[in-house]
């Protein structure tokens, strides 16, 4: 039995096949585990070669949309439920202690200097980068240089 642990970190489903191939120096044709997400339907797919066997032992289930310690043991294993890579995140808010206040959503907020509503797939990464700059009032005037 292999016991395959994958390192926290923020990955797609070309870093988790990248991970793969790394952790059993082959390459992705002779990896003998492989993750794909099918677009169409919101779910992953883990496909498995030669005599693998794939357990989950974490919440990593529900991230790809598998039941709770699910064992696959065919070549071909669609998730169960749609993917949930983001964790069910909705909408981001960076907040910054020397802002006063902001107007997020028409709403007057603490502190929120950003905020966004990803735009993606729910089986992406977030990859957001603010676009316009925002003038917003400093609640602290010792970080004025005059």
């Amino acid at each position: 039995m292999v016991n395959v642990v994958i390192p926290n970190g923020q990955y797609d489903e070309g870093g988790l096949n990248y991970f793969l191939t790394f952790y059993f120096n082959l390459s992705l044709d002779q990896c003998p585990i492989s993750i794909l997400s099918n677009l169409a339907t919101r779910k992953f797919v883990i496909i498995l070669k030669g005599n693998y066997k794939f357990r989950f032992t974490s919440d990593f289930c529900f991230i790809l949309g598998f039941e709770n310690e699910a064992k696959l043991t065919s070549k071909h294993n669609k998730g169960t439920k749609l993917c949930n890579i983001t964790r069910n995140v909705d909408t981001i808010h960076i907040h910054f202690s020397l802002v006063d206040s902001s107007i997020v959503n028409g709403n007057t907020t603490f502190n929120v200097i950003w905020s966004l509503t990803p735009k993606i797939e729910p089986e992406m990464l977030l990859r957001e980068i603010p676009i316009e700059r925002q003038y917003l009032p400093i609640n602290r005037n010792e970080y004025i240089n005059a």
